[in-house]
């Protein structure tokens, strides 16, 4: 564009847009009066066809066949019979019962223990210490400095006689032996259930000590 018409376009510019604006208003005018009016409906969904579905008529399925396991007939239990010792003399005294003052914890039985197994039986009086062993002190524990309390299941016969010793507690090892030996030495009134004698269990505790030793 040479200079000439440049500067007629910047003369006229003004003139230009002018003529621009009105024909554009002059231009939406016409398509507003020429457009038709336009009213909005709402939207209904279309109803969607229902389709019937018929019902099939029940079937019955018959349920395979089930054995069932026909309950074992229990079999009566086998009691076993308790033998009366004839050494039980109802009329006899019962004899003092020598007792350790210096260890008065393991001359005498904490609780009679219900047990479990064979070696056991019901019994309505509980055994009672006849004579009690003290077992001693090993020397090599004492010199250790070890000491505590050491807890036996003793299992007494019909007669009173210790049969079996289980060490339930024991600080130490070495204190084993010495427990079991002092309780098979021990005498005891065996149990009894309605006058008769029976075997028993029972817990011991011995305490070792070394103020007492």
């Amino acid at each position: 564009m040479n200079i000439g018409a440049q500067t007629e376009l910047k003369l006229n510019f003004r003139k230009y847009f002018d003529l621009a604006l009105l024909l554009a208003i002059f231009t939406h005018l016409m398509g507003f009066l020429i457009s038709p009016s336009y009213k909005p409906i709402p939207y209904t969904p279309a109803e969607e066809e229902i389709q019937v579905i018929e019902e099939l008529p029940e079937v019955e399925i018959p349920l395979p066949p089930v054995e069932v396991a026909r309950p074992s007939i229990p079999i009566a239990a086998e009691f076993t019979e308790i033998e009366v010792s004839e050494e039980a003399d109802p009329d006899e005294t019962i004899e003092d019962t020598e007792v350790n003052v210096e260890n008065p914890t393991a001359a005498r039985l904490n609780y009679v223990d219900p047990g479990a197994g064979g070696d056991f039986t019901s019994f309505s009086d509980p055994p009672m210490e006849k004579r009690m062993v003290v077992p001693d002190y090993p020397e090599l524990i004492r010199l250790a400095g070890i000491e505590g309390t050491v807890v036996a299941r003793v299992y007494i016969d019909e007669r009173g006689r210790v049969v079996r010793v289980v060490i339930l507690e024991s600080p130490a090892p070495g204190f084993n032996a010495p427990v079991k030996e002092a309780l098979f030495k021990s005498e005891f009134y065996p149990a009894k259930q309605r006058d008769i004698a029976v075997k028993s269990q029972i817990i011991v505790p011995f305490e070792f000590n070394l103020r007492g030793h």
